[in-house]
């Protein structure tokens, strides 16, 4: 029976949530499984503001905040005629973007541990990455290290399934940052024969310090 209690409680703990982030595609996909949701290229209308959500895959995109009633999605084009001048880092597909001030909620539709894109920085100061739970609690917060002006990636794992992601730009109303090339999944987790068998060593400690501490009672 203490066995039984010991691992169970030990096996049904509250998790605590922890995220860590990546800023290479390459090291993000070395820790988790993903597939691409949202690339923008299919969407309409384009190079205008769209007042609506967008959804694509499993991931819908809003304006923030998340209580915003006007929407100000865009998807730019590389062909668009203002670009050049829109944008630091010549767009290598279609982007998602907002009019104005870029700060974009995306939340998920299936749970998921792991969301990575493809990141475009301004001259200004770097973007922000919020990540919530389900429940709406903050439970990771970063600021890019990306260089001004650049195409890159940035990618978040967590313990928890992640129930929105916010990215706020420093000055997008200005020149532009934006997001593309969205990938969700999951994460790995410890393997239930690991957590048993931590069960068993805690077990097998506690007995020990209990066979000690009768050994030296007997002493006495």
């Amino acid at each position: 029976m203490l066995a039984l209690l010991t691992t169970g409680g030990f096996a049904g703990s509250p998790a605590h949530a922890g995220t860590k982030s990546y800023n290479s595609l390459a090291a993000f996909q070395a820790v988790s499984k993903t597939t691409v949701q949202a690339t923008f290229e299919n969407f309409t209308p384009v190079n205008t503001i769209i007042r609506s959500p967008i959804t694509e895959g499993t991931v819908t995109f809003m304006s923030g905040p998340i209580t915003d009633s006007s929407p100000n999605l865009y998807v730019y084009t590389p062909n668009a005629s203002s670009e050049q001048h829109d944008w630091g880092e010549p767009l290598a597909s279609n982007v998602l973007t907002e009019n104005g001030n870029e700060n974009i909620n995306m939340t998920f539709s299936v749970p998921t541990t792991a969301v990575g894109w493809d990141s475009y920085t301004n001259r200004f100061a770097d973007p922000t990455v919020s990540v919530y739970d389900t429940n709406s609690i903050l439970i990771g917060m970063f600021t890019l290290t990306q260089a001004s002006d650049t195409q890159g990636f940035f990618g978040v794992i967590s313990t928890v399934p992640i129930g929105r992601i916010n990215w706020l730009a420093v000055n997008g109303g200005i020149q532009n940052t934006g997001i593309d090339n969205i990938r969700t999944g999951a994460a790995p987790v410890p393997e239930a024969s690991s957590t048993v068998s931590f069960g068993l060593l805690l077990l097998l400690g506690l007995g020990g310090i209990a066979a000690s501490r009768r050994k030296a009672g007997a002493v006495r």
